[in-house]
């Protein structure tokens, strides 16, 4: 269930950073300054082991910032 999970945040995440490109740099800018900071809250209050952090973290966070996209 975590896979399914995890396959459908990251195409969230990935839809939010394609309706944000036309912006140019400052869409990207805004991406990996929300990006980070949602990983950075998760891992706070989750911890980085939990299945929200694989999910949430992993998946979405990882699609939208640019490290998603670059890896």
């Amino acid at each position: 269930m975590t896979v399914v999970a995890f396959a459908v945040a990251a195409a969230a995440g990935a839809v939010v950073r394609f309706r944000l490109s036309p912006f140019g740099w400052r869409a990207t800018l805004a991406v990996n300054l929300a990006g980070s900071f949602l990983l950075g809250l998760l891992v706070a209050t989750r911890g980085a082991a939990s299945d929200a952090a694989t999910v949430f973290g992993t998946g979405f966070c990882g699609a939208l910032t640019t490290f998603g996209t670059f890896a």
